[in-house]
């Protein structure tokens, strides 16, 4: 992201084959219970500064209101568990400022960090992160994306990545011994 459109950008959201493999969203070779399960307990104080506002298991929604520290920038994220076409768990992630002018990022970094405390709660292994390959380029691409600032993310169980390729998971947090 540039300096100027830090300034304007305040949505982020997750989608296949982005740049930065934490926005590229998460697909688990987990059972979705256990997905599910880890991504409530991140909404509701895992993280500092995340409210819980609704939930609902059938449609694998969870949507929380978040504030940074220090500005204190308001957000909606909506975070999606849902079956991909190849029954692995699939999570994506919308995070919406809710003030004017650009978040300066912090969109983005609050999916990472939710992305990243997933792959730690769920503890997860090799082979159990899966992604998508990337997606073509935007001047291969023959037509014009969606805007961010209108566009609703497509279903996560309507995209069907073509094959699917395991991906190392993030190191274990080292643990410092007392004797």
């Amino acid at each position: 992201m540039g300096r100027l459109e830090a300034l304007v950008v305040r949505d982020a959201r997750t989608r296949p084959g982005a740049g930065d493999p934490d926005l590229a969203g998460r697909t688990y070779a987990v059972p979705f219970a256990a997905v599910w399960d880890a991504t409530l307990r991140l909404a509701t104080g895992k993280l500092r500064g995340w409210r819980l506002v609704r939930e609902d298991d059938m449609e694998g929604v969870v949507e929380v209101m978040a504030t940074s520290w220090p500005l204190r920038l308001p957000a909606r994220i909506v975070v999606s568990v849902t079956l991909d076409a190849n029954a692995q768990t699939r999570v994506d992630l919308l995070a919406e400022g809710r003030h004017k002018g650009g978040d300066l990022g912090a969109n983005a970094r609050r999916i990472k960090r939710f992305i990243r405390a997933l792959d730690r709660l769920l503890d997860v292994r090799a082979g159990q992160v899966l992604t998508a390959p990337a997606e073509p380029s935007p001047s291969s691409a023959t037509a014009e994306p969606p805007s961010p600032a209108t566009a609703e993310p497509p279903s996560p169980a309507m995209v069907e990545p073509p094959s699917l390729v395991p991906v190392e998971p993030p190191p274990a947090p080292a643990t410092v011994g007392t004797g």
